[in-house]
């Protein structure tokens, strides 16, 4: 039996109605106790393909967070579910950033900016950072399409206004480079 077929068992279950019957009643947070291993994840994709929408799931720490999420990645595909990480690299140490989880964090909030239905999964050390406003992020968002006439200089402004590092070579999110007429940004968001 294939994942699809699974799937389309847990979707005609009467757990999942039963599930559902709950979310109808306007319950804003729903438990679900006695499973085990990878079920959660797929009565969470059953019922996110018969009613897809905004739906947040918040795990005990970064390391569940994962588990699951890779979970319903494989059962729903790309871009369906996102991991919303803490910006930091040890809760402990709210020092250190990491870029690459201050990109991934850009990147849901850009997807859910524009689309209604989505699956985030993330953990208590994350929801307790401050978010950027969307105003803000918009306001500080260059798209650059070709033909646009933008300056190095306005450029190279904007970037280090905006927390990015220059270096003669990028190679990870928050970084920018100006070699001639050529400019690299390794950008927050896609």
């Amino acid at each position: 039996m294939d994942l699809n077929s699974i799937l389309e068992k847990v979707k005609s279950s009467s757990k999942l109605k039963e599930l559902h019957t709950a979310f109808s009643y306007n319950k804003k947070s729903v438990f679900l106790n006695g499973m085990s291993g990878s079920a959660p994840a797929l009565y969470l994709a059953g019922y996110y393909q018969l009613q897809p929408q905004p739906t947040i799931l918040v795990m005990p720490d970064r390391e569940e967070a994962l588990y699951f999420f890779n979970d319903l990645e494989n059962m729903l595909g790309e871009n369906q579910a996102f991991f919303f990480p803490s910006s930091f690299k040890k809760s402990y140490k709210l020092d250190a950033l990491d870029n690459t989880s201050i990109l991934l964090r850009a990147e849901v909030l850009s997807y859910i900016n524009k689309h209604d239905s989505y699956i985030i999964v993330t953990y208590p050390d994350a929801l307790h950072e401050r978010v950027i406003t969307k105003h803000t992020l918009e306001k500080n968002t260059i798209e650059a399409r070709v033909g646009d006439n933008i300056t190095i200089d306005f450029i190279n402004e904007f970037l280090t206004e905006n927390g990015f590092e220059r270096c003669d070579f990028v190679f990870e999110p928050g970084q920018f480079s100006i070699r001639g007429g050529i400019v690299d940004v390794f950008s927050f968001a896609k």
